[in-house]
């Protein structure tokens, strides 16, 4: 960037951020957030969100809470990525607990969940056995007007066997 005489902003960095933290670069991302910070450049949702990507799929939780406190700091108000990629975090480490405390504030904040994100509540919830929020999460879906895909019903249907609830499984199958 230097030598082409491109001045870094916050876009150029949530790209190189992305870049590297999809190699499993730590050294580098690190280091460029601290070049961020040396710079004064204030982070977007974008580069919070790749950050929260990148430390959630190493199993960071702790940097994953913090960026989640500095983006508030800054007063940086998540969107549907932020919340999608914080659910699937959590959901993946099995904290049921903060996925439910994180799709409640993502309610709150005025957000409804999209396809994805109903695709990770399902498969969280489903593992949970928690039969009732399966089924509200299938009302709400049905409200929105959101066509289950292929994964949220084969997930489903392996739900639904696994409480002994053939009749809704084979159901699934037929949809």
């Amino acid at each position: 960037m230097k030598v082409a005489g491109v001045a870094p902003n916050e876009v150029i960095y949530s790209t190189l951020l992305d870049c590297f933290g999809k190699s499993g670069d730590l050294n580098t991302v690190k280091a460029l957030r601290e070049e961020m910070r040396q710079q004064k450049i204030k982070p977007n949702v974008v580069t919070f969100t790749v950050l929260m990507d990148f430390y959630g799929k190493k199993g960071d939780l702790d940097e994953v809470k913090l960026l989640r406190k500095e983006m508030t700091r800054l007063e940086i108000i998540p969107n549907i990525f932020v919340f999608g990629t914080l659910i699937e975090t959590f959901a993946k480490a099995c904290d049921i607990s903060k996925v439910k405390q994180l799709r409640e504030e993502m309610k709150a904040n005025g957000l409804l969940p999209n396809e994805i994100v109903f695709s990770t509540l399902v498969e969280c919830f489903a593992k949970s056995g928690d039969v009732e929020v399966i089924k509200q999460l299938r009302r709400e879906m049905d409200q929105l007007g959101i066509k289950p895909s292929g994964f949220i019903i084969k997930n489903l249907i392996d739900f639904y066997e696994k409480v002994g609830d053939t009749v809704e499984a084979v159901r699934l199958s037929n949809e």
